[in-house]
């Protein structure tokens, strides 16, 4: 069965490592080719992996000429199924497919569609109302994500099917990491640090936890905090951790690929997020990881974490509870453990990266066949009457 992913990007987050995972991991049934905007850390990883791939411009931009194409590659390699992964992907997937005669196109949705400037959310909005412009199947990551897309957008409940990501649980095992990142970085054994692994953007909430770790440190003088990614705002939030009196407590490290040592490292995990989320890999990995969170209740991530059982929820935009939650794990270490316990067993029996692929591997599936069985109804009309 041939498939083609359609990349919104070529950065390297949760979009792009969800088409690594399903492009690596996929049955041998499947011949998967991914379709990028540019040249990218994307390509690279995907070509790393022996993953086919096509690259389409200079620039992360889905033109006309993109669009054709595509179209020209789908009639030519007979591409069964096209999955893009966002809504400038969905568009050019949506034409191209159109004009190629692909049977199915999915699309997965992974983030809020209001989590956008209010002009997008509009233009989004409108598009999915098209019924030409829709895709067969909308893929969201959570069932916060699926009631969105059926209530808020209005899309046929038919259409949407919920799909959680998974992670590698091997790779993400905190049996296999010791303290070596805390050596390299100076900081001893019994110093609290704190972290956030994410991309350095508005939606992630970093001046919140920068608010909370001004607090923080008046109870515990010595704490670091460990700011994973990279993005946007780097500059504007290394002003304010300045500004705050923070420069010695906060360490930007910039994007790396040592995730499970970082997060290995740390005492609490914190993601701050003020608008909605699908369900968050990198919440995912430090949940894999054994590791007490603070997080926020937005989007998909309650189904994630339970309050007081797998992690702490907080209020989004609020610095002052931010603080307390992070406080209460740094006093009682035990709490923090039990958290860690419970939340490693959660991933291990709900969130694996194989339980994904395998239903998305079934979701290819049902569609061809539901495909073929109208296909077959089309041109035997009586045959099928008689059935």
């Amino acid at each position: 069965m041939k498939v083609l992913h359609i990349a919104g990007s070529v950065a390297s987050a949760g979009a792009e490592k969800y088409i690594l995972t399903i492009a690596e991991n996929i049955g041998r049934e499947f011949e998967i080719t991914v379709a990028c905007p540019c040249y990218g850390r994307l390509v690279d990883e995907l070509r790393d992996r022996g993953v086919k791939t096509i690259v389409l411009g200079k620039k992360v931009k889905y033109k006309l000429s993109a669009c054709l194409g595509l179209a020209a590659f789908m009639r030519k390699n007979k591409v069964q199924i096209v999955h893009s992964h966002n809504p400038r992907s969905d568009f050019c997937a949506r034409i191209s497919s159109r004009l190629a005669g692909v049977p199915i196109h999915i699309s997965t949705v992974h983030n809020s569609i209001y989590a956008v400037s209010i002009l997008k959310t509009w233009a989004y909005l409108f598009f999915y109302s098209l019924p030409l412009y829709m895709p067969d199947k909308l893929i969201a990551l959570s069932q916060a994500g699926s009631d969105e897309l059926v209530h808020r957008c209005k899309v046929d409940p038919q259409r949407v099917v919920a799909i959680p990501i998974g992670v590698d649980t091997e790779r993400f095992d905190p049996t296999k990491y010791d303290s070596g990142l805390r050596d390299a970085l100076g900081i001893e054994p019994n110093i609290p640090l704190i972290g956030i692994v994410a991309q350095l953007t508005a939606q992630k909430g970093h001046i919140y936890l920068l608010e909370a770790m001004r607090r923080i440190v008046r109870a515990f003088p010595k704490t670091k905090c460990l700011i994973v990614g990279d993005g946007p705002l780097r500059e504007k939030l290394q002003g304010l951790a300045e500004k705050l009196g923070l420069s010695g407590h906060c360490i930007f490290t910039g994007a790396r690929d040592d995730i499970p040592e970082v997060l290995s490292a740390l005492d609490v995990w914190v993601l701050p997020s003020v608008a909605s989320e699908g369900l968050p890999r990198a919440l995912l990995e430090a949940l894999a990881m054994g590791k007490p969170v603070v997080t926020t209740r937005v989007g998909g991530i309650p189904e994630l974490v339970i309050d007081g059982i797998t992690g702490i929820l907080v209020p989004p935009k609020d610095s002052e509870a931010l603080k307390d939650a992070i406080l209460s794990l740094l006093t009682d270490r035990e709490k923090a453990r039990e958290m860690g316990k419970r939340s490693r067993e959660l991933v291990v029996k709900n969130f694996t990266q194989e339980l994904m692929v395998r239903r998305i591997e079934k979701l290819y599936r049902t569609l061809m066949e539901e495909k073929r069985c109208l296909k077959s109804r089309q041109l035997y009309p009586l045959r099928s009457a008689l059935r």
